[in-house]
C-alpha cells in the first residue's frame, strides 16, 4: 500500500490522498471475500496500529480524525446498521465542531458510496475503486494548482519587498531618502502615499492569490 509524502505536512493534496489510500483499502478488504463489518473492523485496526507507529508520515490530526470516522462506521456494522448513516452522523458532528470542510467532504462522499450500494446492490468494492481514483486524481490537480500558484505567490513576496530594497539602494548610491521623507513637506507626502500604496497593494494581491486557490 503506498504511503502519503509529504513530511507530514497536512495539505488539501494529502488529505486527498490519504483517503485515497483507505478507501483501497477498504475495497481491498471487501473483494478480498471480507463482510461489510469485518472490512470495517480489519480497516480500523489497520488504521490504529498505523497510528501507533511514530514513523508514520501521516499528520496526527489526519489520523485522529480518520479514526473517528472508522471506528463510527465499523461499531455501525457489527451492530448490523448502517455504516453510511454513522459516517454521516459523525460527518455533522465534525462540521459542528469546526473540522475542515474538505475533509468532512470526503467522508460524506464515501458514505454516500457505501449508502449507493445498500440501496441499489451495487458492489461496494467496485464503487469505492472508482471512488479512490476520483480522489486520486483530485490530489494530482491539487499538487498542480499549488505549484501553479507558486509563482504568484513569490512575485507578491518580491513585489512587497522591493521599496524597501530601493530605500537601501539610495543608500548606497549617497542619497538620504529617509532624511528627505521626514524635512521635507513633500517627501513626507510622498512616504504617507508611498507606505499607503504599499500596503494596498500588499492587500490586493493577497486576495488576488487567495482568489486563485479558492476558484481553482
Amino acid at each position: 500500500m503506498s504511503r502519503i509524502r509529504g513530511g507530514g505536512r497536512r495539505t488539501a493534496a494529502s488529505d486527498l490522498e490519504s483517503m485515497a489510500v483507505l478507501v483501497q483499502h477498504l475495497s481491498a478488504l471487501l473483494s478480498g471475500g471480507r463482510g461489510p463489518a469485518q472490512a470495517w473492523h480489519e480497516l480500523l485496526e489497520f488504521q490504529r496500529s498505523e497510528a501507533s507507529n511514530p514513523s508514520s508520515d501521516q499528520p496526527d490530526v489526519s489520523r485522529t480524525l480518520d479514526l473517528g470516522f472508522l471506528a463510527a462506521a465499523a461499531q455501525a456494522a457489527a451492530l448490523g446498521e448502517s455504516p453510511a448513516l454513522a459516517i454521516h452522523r459523525r460527518v455533522e458532528v465534525c462540521r459542528c465542531g469546526g473540522t475542515s470542510l474538505a475533509v468532512t467532504r470526503q467522508w460524506a462522499r464515501l458514505a454516500a458510496c457505501v449508502h449507493a450500494s445498500e440501496i441499489s446492490g451495487c458492489p461496494l468494492a467496485e464503487l469505492l475503486t472508482r471512488f479512490a481514483l476520483d480522489l486520486e486524481h483530485s490530489a494530482d490537480a491539487e499538487r498542480s494548482r499549488q505549484t501553479a500558484l507558486a509563482g504568484p505567490r513569490a512575485s507578491v513576496a518580491l513585489l512587497g519587498w522591493l521599496p524597501f530594497l530601493g530605500l537601501g539602494l539610495g543608500l548606497l548610491l549617497g542619497v538620504d531618502p529617509v532624511d528627505i521623507v521626514l524635512r521635507s513637506p513633500i517627501g513626507g507626502l510622498s512616504g504617507v502615499a508611498g507606505l499607503l500604496f504599499w500596503v494596498v497593494g500588499r492587500v490586493w494581491s493577497a486576495r488576488l492569490v487567495h482568489h486563485a486557490e479558492a476558484g481553482a
